[in-house]
């Protein structure tokens, strides 16, 4: 089994507005759903994370 993982998402200044733990882990499945109503439009970097390191780092577009 993987190890459980964050899904953190940052806005443009850096701070983490939402953080959702994954506890099946990054290695079970690659798709993951997330309800990001209560995030604002805009730009934010979304991270997945585990205690030791950064796995995947990207840019999303929120617009509602």
């Amino acid at each position: 089994e993987g190890k459980p993982v964050t899904l953190k998402f940052y806005n443009m200044m850096g701070e983490v507005v939402r953080s959702e733990v994954l506890q099946t882990g990054f290695n079970n499945s690659r798709i993951y759903k997330c309800d990001i109503s209560g995030i604002s439009s805009g730009f934010y970097i979304v991270k997945i994370v585990d205690r030791e390191s950064v796995f995947h780092s990207s840019k999303m577009l929120v617009s509602h």
